[in-house]
């Protein structure tokens, strides 16, 4: 749910006159998104961090991208891209 938080941060809030990003970075990110939120699951817990990470990925499916492009800047992407856990992702959109 943190991560679905999240990307209605990030989307809420593109800058005007920004470059909006293209469909390659925005797939990056979804990548990125969802690495950092298993990133966080602890292997003694028993999930598979792989399993999560691909019902993750399928469930955000193209849709992501085309949002993405349609609501976030370049700018924004570069950041999210840029950061180590999901707390400093959601700050790229301020």
């Amino acid at each position: 749910m943190r991560y679905c938080v999240l990307l209605l941060a990030l989307s809420a809030c593109a800058s005007e006159g920004n470059q909006p990003p293209e469909a390659s970075h925005c797939a990056k990110l979804r990548d990125h998104l969802v690495d950092l939120q298993v990133a966080d699951i602890h292997i003694a817990t028993g999930v598979d961090r792989e399993a999560h990470r691909r019902a993750l990925a399928g469930a955000l499916g193209d849709d992501f991208a085309a949002t993405c492009v349609g609501t976030l800047t370049e700018s924004q992407v570069e950041c999210a891209l840029g950061a180590s856990d999901a707390a400093s992702a959601a700050a790229c959109a301020r």
